[in-house]
């Protein structure tokens, strides 16, 4: 009995596919290059083609096209991090730059003459009114022989 049930399903299964593969042929539209109709693209976005006994032929093809997406994702990420963390970098490479900017500025003021002129005189000494002088000390050389 059961083989009988069997037999009857997949004779019915057969002719509701035939019907609905040839309502769905007379429906659909024609394509404007050379009239022909595009039942490929139509599978593939209804999904028929994964119940089909031939899709085991288009399981490589899937399993490509399903790493490249994976691999696409992933590079668009890694792309996106990248751009975040170079404006981040950009940010702080502006931060360390306007303090070395203060610092430099700071250090120019503070190294000029009447600064230091101005520093001195709160302990006592007094800058001098007269140009140094060199002090040349000659040593004399002796000849080794």
């Amino acid at each position: 009995m059961n083989e009988e049930f069997k037999n009857t399903i997949n004779a019915e299964d057969a002719e509701s596919n035939a019907a609905s593969e040839h309502a769905s042929e007379s429906a659909q539209p024609q394509v404007a290059s050379g009239g022909k109709k595009s039942k490929g693209a139509k599978s593939i976005l209804e999904g028929s083609f994964l119940v089909q006994t031939n899709v085991v032929k288009f399981l490589p093809f899937i399993l490509f096209l399903t790493f490249l997406a994976v691999i696409y994702i992933y590079n668009s990420n890694f792309a996106n991090k990248t751009v975040v963390k170079i404006a981040k970098l950009k940010k702080q490479n502006e931060e360390y730059r306007y303090d070395y900017v203060n610092t430099r500025a700071l250090l120019m003021q503070l190294t000029t003459q009447s600064e230091i002129a101005d520093r001195l005189k709160k302990s006592g000494l007094k800058e001098t009114k007269e140009p140094a002088k060199k002090i040349i000390i000659e040593v004399p050389t002796k000849n080794l022989k």
